[in-house]
């Protein structure tokens, strides 16, 4: 199943996607969708360099339903 990677914006709270240029975006439907377990690997580990520049926290990858028109979660980032 597709994933995406979340994190909370450290200067707002907001909660913010990593694209596929590893830069943070506020809706879902502009986030990467990220195929297999490398791709998710790659981009955690380049969300946690952004943690270390205090610019986000709390990152994590959920499971995504991508169709035509948007991105849906399928369960909260929270939860896992």
């Amino acid at each position: 199943m597709p994933q995406v990677v979340s994190a909370n914006r450290l200067a707002d709270g907001i909660v913010v996607f990593r694209n596929a240029a590893g830069q943070w975006v506020e809706r879902l439907n502009d986030a990467a969708t990220l195929a297999d377990k490398a791709a998710v690997d790659a981009a955690l580990a380049g969300a946690q360099q952004d943690v270390a520049k205090n610019l986000v926290v709390e990152v994590a990858a959920f499971e995504v339903k991508r169709s035509e028109e948007h991105t849906s979660e399928l369960q909260s980032h929270h939860d896992l």
